[in-house]
Formats: C-alpha cells, structure tokens, sequence
C-alpha cells in the first residue's frame, strides 16, 4: 500500500486491488506527516494551523478491506507538527511539534493517554526508534538528540530524558532522515548529501556520494541500508561496512511505456532533456 499526502487529504493506493482510499479529518487542516504503523494496520498523521491534532487512522478492517476511520485524536501540539512515528511491537506514538511548539510527546494511542513530554526547540525532520524500543533519536538544524522513551506503564506527565549527539565537525549539519543500524550505532543523512555515521551518540564517520547521485533519505531491511537518491536511483548498501550491494534502475522517463520494453536495460535508457 502506497499513502501520500495532498493538503488536507490523505491518499492511499492498494496496488493489488487498483483502488484508491482517502482520509480526511474533520477539522481539514493540511497534514504535514504521516508515519505506518509496523502492521500496516494503522496510520499516523500530524496537522498544521489553529490547534493541530496528531490522529491516528485505522487503514484496513480484519480482512484487509480500505476503512479509513479515525480511532484516535490527540489535541496537544500548537502551530504545527512536525513529525510523528509509532514505535514498533507496541502502543507508543511520538509526536514532535514545530519550533515554536518545541514539544515532543510520547502517547499510549491505544488507551488515549499522554505519558511523557520534552523540550525541542531545534527544527525536526526525523525520528528514528532503536530495535529494543528504549530510545529514539530526533535529528534537524544542527540537532541530533536521543531521548529515552517510557515504558507503556509509566507514570503519565514524566519527563523525556535527553542526550545531544556529540557532532564535532558536523555541528553545523541540517539532517534531513535517520535511521537506527543496532542500538548504538545510527545513520543520518544530510541536507548537503553527505551520509553521517554515529557511534554510542558520537559523530565518528561521513561518507561522500558523487554529486549526481547524493542520498535523500534511507531506510534498512534485514541485512541493508536503502538510500533514496537525488537522480532516482535507489541504491543498497551491506549494513555491516556500508559498501554498495546493488542499485535499483531509475524509474522510467515520462513518456516511456514500460509495457513496450523488451528488456529490463531499455528502462534505464534516459533521453536528454527528459524527466
């Protein structure tokens, strides 16, 4: 299933059924980010504008049919959120306000409860979770920060506890996407498309790409780290030494039918000029 935003409206595509669901709150304040829970079940969206809401959206019923109900709203954040993410295996949402916001929450989405707030005063772009589920790492305008999250029967009201990254030369950095490699090990790309390596919350490595080709964003599977690149290629990387395993062709130039292609070196041909 594919989910985008569009303003106010939340698109979502089934491409093994060909249909298409929208999601609309009942407030129609524009949506700003959205995170999946690791079900696929349910969604996450944050808002922007007079009192945001963070909500989250139950996708699909228990045979797999488009439903797009709302089952939680969480009126706290002021301004605009700027991202949200579930944390996996269990009913924890994290949601992070703008800077003028400068909250971030953890929410049991389950029972509708508030369980821990901190102060973020530096602009999000990211949150990433570490596997065992007891940190999360926030990254933005010369900001990489880990914070401890609460265990689902915590006290409601506690504070988050908080740890800057040490940067060293990246201080000056905007990171835009992160993601968690173990539990002490984490990735982070940058604005200017370098990819940042983090050891026991110290800066220890960057990584530099040819300029046709510099990283977006990333994401892992099992065994890589996925990059997403500026030329639409997507390239995978071995986690353990980050040398590149493959890259996935860039998607075909407008104009081009797939279906005509007699082979799979056709698709990567680009014309000059073309998108």
């Amino acid at each position: 299933m594919i989910t985008f935003r569009a303003c106010v409206v939340l698109a979502s595509l089934d491409g093994s059924r060909t249909k298409e669901g929208h999601l609309v709150g009942a407030a129609r304040h524009p949506l700003t980010c959205l995170a999946f829970s690791s079900c696929g079940r349910y969604i996450a969206t944050g808002e922007s504008g007079h009192q945001p809401h963070v909500r989250v959206w139950e996708l699909r019923d228990d045979v797999g049919n488009f439903t797009g109900q709302s089952v939680r709203s969480f009126p706290y954040h002021s301004n605009s959120i700027a991202a949200v993410r579930f944390v996996p295996g269990t009913s924890l949402l994290i949601s992070v306000g703008c800077q003028h916001d400068a909250t971030m929450c953890v929410w049991d989405w389950r029972s509708g409860t508030k369980l821990a707030t901190g102060r973020v005063t530096a602009v999000v772009n990211a949150i990433a979770v570490s596997p065992d589920n007891t940190l999360c790492v926030t990254v933005g305008c010369k900001h990489v920060k880990y914070w401890h999250l609460p265990a689902g029967d915590s006290q409601q009201g506690a504070g988050l506890q908080s740890r800057s990254a040490i940067l060293a030369d990246r201080r000056s950095s905007t990171f835009v996407d992160v993601v968690f490699l173990d539990a002490n090990r984490v990735l982070s790309v940058t604005e200017d498309g370098a990819l940042v390596e983090f050891l026991n919350k110290k800066y220890v490595k960057t990584y530099r790409f040819d300029d046709s080709c510099l990283p977006l964003c990333l994401s892992t599977t099992k065994n890589d780290v996925v990059l997403g690149c500026t030329n639409g290629e997507i390239r995978l990387y071995n986690t353990d030494d980050l040398q590149m395993r493959c890259r996935l062709p860039q998607p075909a130039f407008i104009g081009m039918d797939p279906a005509v292609a007699s082979s799979a070196e056709l698709l990567e041909i680009h014309p000059k000029g073309v998108r």
